[in-house]
């Protein structure tokens, strides 16, 4: 990825925490709806990555039952920041140990 458009994203990905705004994201070319709590380096993969809820379900694509995923930067094509707000989910629990640097985080 092209270091502009990774730091493009991560600003807006910090401007999305700290605003607690709704973003979409188009990752492999599928458009998602979510929101960011934590953007940084992912421990296992060394990647930038970005920690978040997602508001839809693809079918065949969900993990489990949980909604909450890690996207890689390098798979995210677009991104914008929407004009929805979100209120912090009862089932956050922060996934600091799993992301050094924590670029921005949402306080748990």
């Amino acid at each position: 990825m092209d270091i502009s458009l990774q730091n493009k994203f991560l600003q807006l990905i910090d401007s999305a925490i700290k605003s607690r705004l709704v973003v979409q994201l188009k990752h492999k070319g599928t458009w998602r709806t979510v929101e960011p709590y934590m953007a940084g380096i992912h421990q296992q993969k060394q990647t930038a990555s970005l920690y978040c809820y997602c508001r839809d379900v693809i079918p065949g694509q969900q993990l489990g039952n949980t909604r909450w995923q890690i996207f890689n930067l390098d798979d995210i094509e677009d991104m914008e920041l929407t004009l929805y707000g979100f209120e912090t989910h009862i089932d956050y629990r922060g996934k600091a140990e799993s992301f050094k640097p924590v670029y921005a985080k949402m306080a748990a």
